[in-house]
This record gives C-alpha cells, structure tokens and sequence, in this order.
C-alpha cells in the first residue's frame, strides 16, 4: 500500500510541479510584457518631452514609438483622407509627399506606421491621439502661431480631401469630410 500511496504522491508533485511551472512562466511573460510597455512609455517621454501618462500610453497603444513620432505630424492628412471611408491613390500620393517634406522617410519607422495608417484605416483612437499630442505641443505658441498652424493644416487637409475629387474648391464635399473639417478647425 505504500507503494501505491508513494506513486500518488509522486503524480501529486509533477502534477503540482507542472501547474506552478506553467503560472510562473505566464506570470514571467506579463512582467516582461509590463516591462517593455514600461521602457516604451520611457523613450517615448523622453523623445517628445511629454508627461501625460494617459498621453503616452494612448500613442504606445497606436505602435507610436519613440523613434516614429514624428508620424504625428501628418496624422490629420490620414484622417481627412479616410473621412469619407476610402483612401485613394491621388491621397495616397500626397500624403506620402507631405511625410517626406517633412523629412519621414519610408524607411523609418514613423514611415511604417504611416504605411499601415495608408493601408488599414486607423481607428478613432489616433484622432484622440492626435488631439492631445496637438493640445500638448501647441501649449507654449502664442494665439498668432497656433491660428498659423490652425490654418496650414487645416489647407493640407482640405487638399488631401479635394484632391480625390479632382476639385481645388470644396463644392463636392461628403458630409464626413465637412465634419472633419470643421472638427479640424478646433483641434487647437
């Protein structure tokens, strides 16, 4: 009988063995999880100079990284391009060349993420993004230079948009494009 109680004891053990081998590998895997979310948060603050954790994990949630920020910048032409649904070649075209006057290289990351903003339409969450990257960074420019900033991107937008109609004015606009428009103007 001690025989068959000592074999039991030994499943027992492995099966014990086996359990709490596999929890501390899946409680390992959600620490290193937690610790590369943490190290990205880290260089994004340091890369941008912002400190709003919410902020930060909202643009690291988006697969904005430190390196890829600058990404930001052309955000607003992505979302008035997709304002009506669809993406076009022209916007398309014209988005990649505003990134690259802007020094986003395709090759980077800030031009991978705008790859898959071009290929996928992103969802509301980079619009919020946007937003609060925009309210954080134009928070030291006076009025004059926010309306100036106001002013240029909301004409690059209202270009991305004309553009796929073929139209230099607004005459063909959808009612999402307007929307977006008129949202665009307050982002400031």
């Amino acid at each position: 009988m001690n025989i068959k109680h000592d074999a039991f004891q030994d499943r027992e053990r492995a099966l014990e063995g086996s359990f709490f081998s596999r929890v501390d590998a899946e409680l390992m895997a959600e620490l290193r999880q937690r610790l590369l979310v943490a190290q990205a948060l880290q260089r994004l603050s340091e890369a941008t100079g912002f400190t709003d954790p919410q902020l930060l994990r909202d643009l690291v949630e988006l697969g904005v990284k430190a390196d890829a920020v600058a990404v930001l910048e052309v955000a607003p032409l992505v979302l008035a391009a997709w304002a009506d649904g669809c993406l076009d070649q022209k916007e398309r075209k014209m988005i990649l060349q505003a990134a690259s006057a802007q020094g986003i290289s395709l090759q980077s990351a800030a031009g991978r993420q705008l790859e898959c903003w071009l290929d996928t339409r992103p969802g509301p969450e980079l619009e919020s993004a946007w937003r609060a990257y925009m309210k954080t960074t134009t928070a030291s420019l006076s009025e004059a230079e926010r309306n100036e900033l106001r002013q240029h991107l909301t004409a690059h937008a209202r270009t991305v948009i004309a553009i796929s109609d073929g139209l230099p004015g607004l005459g063909c606009l959808s009612p999402k494009e307007r929307q977006f428009l008129a949202g665009l103007e307050f982002a400031f």
